[in-house]
């Protein structure tokens, strides 16, 4: 059901009877990189930068978030230049939640350096090294822990980083974890 609702509405934005957001509209000039023509988006309409998309899976998305979800760097850094809000919220999280799900640690790097808040809970409550740390993405979890992220901070359920790695029994995961001090 799920997906006939999802063709139809896409194929009423096709035919012109429904207009999407802006947002969604340029959600695949974002996933295939194209920065000429989000630029142009950007100048014509510099509030692009804080609008929500509203269509399917990425409803209430930043242009920030779905850079960071598609691994888009250049993207990414040329919406913060703009003024992108590092530490917008949606029901996602922030963008470093969605960068460090994706195992993205360069543009999690690049979050870090922009003024991004690691302590901001994401979807559900979770901490930002929850998502990483289920998916097996070493290289993003020792850069979050690098940069200060707090090895033993729980989620809003009480759960640690340590908790999920032994929850999905990756052993190279708890051996990194506890060597930056998790208990």
């Amino acid at each position: 059901m799920r997906r006939a609702i999802f063709t139809c509405a896409v194929w009423l934005m096709v035919i012109g009877a429904v207009r999407a957001n802006p947002i969604d509209e340029l959600d695949f000039d974002v996933m295939a990189g194209h920065l000429a023509v989000l630029q142009e988006a950007v100048t014509r309409s510099p509030e692009t930068l804080r609008l929500q998309g509203e269509f399917a899976a990425m409803r209430h998305w930043t242009l920030l978030q779905r850079a960071c979800w598609y691994g888009q760097y250049e993207i990414a850094r040329y919406l913060l230049d703009q003024g992108a809000d590092v530490n917008q919220r949606t029901p996602m999280g922030t963008a470093l939640h969605v960068a460090a799900s994706q195992g993205h640690t360069r543009l999690v790097r690049l979050l870090l350096e922009r003024g991004a808040d690691f302590t901001l809970l994401g979807n559900g409550g979770a901490t930002v090294l929850q998502a990483p740390t289920a998916r097996g993405h070493l290289e993003t979890v020792e850069c979050l822990l690098e940069a200060g992220f707090p090895v033993d901070q729980p989620d809003s359920r009480g759960v640690t980083a340590l908790d999920v790695a032994k929850g999905v029994e990756n052993s190279e995961m708890i051996e990194l974890l506890l060597r930056y001090g998790a208990r």
